[in-house]
């Protein structure tokens, strides 16, 4: 029964340690590939906190300072500029089945009237302008405006992406965690 509890609790500090998080920041459309998925940014909104993403060839809506998941991971948008967004995505099950090969392209297409751009979401205000869709997000208790309605135009360039040290401490404390039990496991067989 001891063999048993202790596997359990070995599982169970194990697990975290099996997630993998990676970091960018991205202007945007631009575009990342984590986990299978490619992430490409549509719209900031620093006004109502949020932003608009494209993950393989679906819209999505997140919101800054809260984890959300979304099919196989969890996004958590971290800082919200009207230039640039930066966001952590952990994975916490298997690869996403776009296996990097999605290009976003149904997020991003000429358009004729304002009914060609409608993405089914209640929380944006769809336009067509210059033959480009505008999806933008509505702001919380704030006018819409065309500064945090506009998809530039701007070249797309690499994303800066992040590696944080501190996420190798919460694993190191874990496997230093294990490897006592281990110890402490064969002490009291021996004994």
């Amino acid at each position: 029964m001891k063999k048993v509890a202790v596997f359990i609790l070995i599982l169970f500090l194990v697990f975290p340690v099996m997630a993998k998080t990676e970091r960018a920041t991205l202007k945007v459309n631009q575009s990342v590939q984590f986990f299978g998925s490619n992430i490409t940014v549509v719209n900031l909104s620093p006004l109502s906190d949020s932003v608009l993403f494209c993950i393989n060839n679906n819209r999505e809506i997140f919101v800054e300072d809260k984890n959300e998941r979304y099919q196989n991971f969890t996004v958590r948008v971290t800082d919200i500029s009207t230039k640039q967004v930066t966001f952590r995505v952990e994975n916490i099950e298997k690869r996403n089945e776009c296996g990097g090969n999605c290009r976003n392209e149904k997020c991003f297409f000429e358009c004729k009237r304002d009914i060609d751009c409608d993405d089914s979401n209640n929380e944006t205000l769809d336009s067509c302008v210059a033959r480009n869709c505008r999806n933008s997000i509505i702001p919380v208790s704030e006018e819409v405006t065309e500064e945090n309605t506009e998809i530039t135009g701007e070249s797309i360039s690499e994303p800066k992406l992040e590696t944080n040290k501190s996420d190798i401490l919460p694993a190191t404390i874990v496997l230093i965690v294990i490897v006592v039990l281990l110890g402490l496991i064969v002490f009291l067989r021996k004994n």
